[in-house]
């Protein structure tokens, strides 16, 4: 498994707990868009990071 293989299941993962949080708690609905943008940043950084020699 790769980096970027990682990255996009915890991204997954962290994006579903998000939603869970959101509908068991209350917490703000903009949790989600940010842990989206956050996880497309780690893939846009693991996919840089695979590429370098």
């Amino acid at each position: 498994m790769t980096i970027r293989h990682f990255t996009f299941w915890a991204g997954w993962a962290v994006t579903a707990a998000a939603f869970a949080l959101v509908a068991t708690t209350g917490a703000s609905p903009w949790l989600i868009p940010s842990v989206m943008l956050a996880w497309l940043a780690a893939l846009a950084a693991a996919r840089i990071c695979e590429h370098q020699p």
